[in-house]
């Protein structure tokens, strides 16, 4: 797979243009459409410093942003939880045990 990485320059008015990968004889082998607009103009904005927040696409919510600060996980662990898992590694242990043990049938032969 190969990736195409491309500045577009400032001079580029907004508008749609067509990306088109051109074979050695001139055919077409790949095209692709840009639609190219302009940055917001915030204070002091600068689009390689972009923020996710998406305020400036239309029909687009904001992601929100959380730092690891502001998250708490509340974690719970009741004794019964443990109590069961304890129980279901114990029967399994005593069933396991229980087949090993078996006496193999006997064979009837003629």
């Amino acid at each position: 797979m190969t990736f195409l990485t491309a500045t577009i320059p400032v001079e580029a008015g907004e508008g749609i243009y067509r990306l088109e990968v051109v074979a050695e004889d001139g055919d077409v082998s790949a095209s692709l459409e840009l639609t190219v607009t302009a940055w917001p103009a915030a204070a002091g904005a600068d689009p390689s410093g972009a923020t996710p927040d998406m305020d400036h696409m239309a029909g687009m919510p904001s992601i929100p942003t959380a730092r690891a600060d502001d998250v708490t996980i509340e974690r719970s662990g009741s004794g019964a939880g443990w109590a069961l898992i304890g129980g279901l590694i114990g029967m399994a242990a005593g069933l396991g045990i229980g087949l090993l043990s078996r006496r193999p049938p006997e064979v009837l032969g003629p």
